[in-house]
């Protein structure tokens, strides 16, 4: 399905609330970039594994502390749009 908003820094707390219900959320470039860069990287280009048994390629997994991983990746033309999904891994802190 289709994701219906694209979340921003100004919605990230109603983004972590679609999150955390385990669907595909779209967010925008600043956004992706920001989970990127505000602690390191749980993993960087991975295969991430979710709830429902599929898997898919992932640009970098975010965690903070004891949670599970969330997987960001670019798709679209030329990589324009930015999406992210819980996985299923939690994070061994």
């Amino acid at each position: 399905m289709e994701p219906t908003n694209v979340y921003t820094m100004d919605t990230i707390n109603a983004f972590c609330e679609e999150r955390d219900q385990g669907g595909i959320v779209e967010v925008d470039e600043d956004l992706f970039y920001w989970f990127l860069e505000v602690l390191p990287p749980i993993h960087m280009h991975y295969i991430a594994h979710f709830d429902d048994g599929t898997a898919r390629s992932a640009n970098f997994g975010f965690a903070e502390g004891a949670e599970r991983v969330t997987a960001f990746w670019r798709a679209g033309a030329e990589d324009t749009r930015y999406f992210a999904r819980l996985t299923r891994e939690w994070n061994r802190c």
